[in-house]
């Protein structure tokens, strides 16, 4: 008697174990929601005008260092040209690229001095007040929070690049 309700126990384990459907390993493809923003960035357009101007941007992209791969960006903060070509241009007080607006799949590393001097360039030709670069570079519906930020803002500086770098990751 034992044995027949061990050996219908092995049965019935075997039958309900080949019974359900294995689990697959592959994932259900997802999609990634487009959450749509209240505001467009814009791109700042630099002009180059004097001598030393186009120099410093000359150098920039002499000493720059081609980046291997593709890449994919965020938009960028200024567009510049030089001669015929026109270029994107990302820059913080520590890094800048550049990315040549007919070949957007190839960025350029710019160096340490470059960065320093173009920096310095745009910092120059941008307004003073961070309140003139925000209602200046977006457009903005819902300013409640936006009020409390620029108040509330030591260095206006870093705060202009930080603000103008998060807007270009969102938008």
């Amino acid at each position: 008697m034992k044995k027949i309700i061990i050996m219908l126990s092995i049965i019935n384990f075997v039958l309900v174990g080949c019974s359900q459907e294995p689990k697959s390993q592959i994932s259900e493809p997802t999609t990634e929601q487009n959450v749509e923003t209240n505001f467009k960035t814009k791109i700042n357009h630099l002009e180059l005008k004097k001598a030393e101007e186009i120099e410093v941007f000359e150098k920039a992209l002499s000493d720059s260092k081609k980046e291997p791969g593709i890449v994919n960006m965020t938009n960028p903060q200024y567009q510049f040209s030089l001669g015929e070509d026109s270029f994107f241009l990302w820059i913080n007080e520590k890094n800048g690229t550049i990315m040549n607006t007919n070949d957007t799949h190839t960025i350029y590393t710019l160096s340490s001095s470059s960065v320093k001097e173009v920096y310095e360039f745009v910092n120059k030709a941008q307004p003073q007040k961070i309140e003139e670069v925000v209602y200046g570079h977006m457009d903005i519906q819902n300013l409640e929070g936006l009020d409390k930020f620029i108040n509330n803002v030591e260095n206006q500086n870093e705060a202009i690049l930080n603000f103008m770098v998060l807007c270009q990751m969102l938008g």
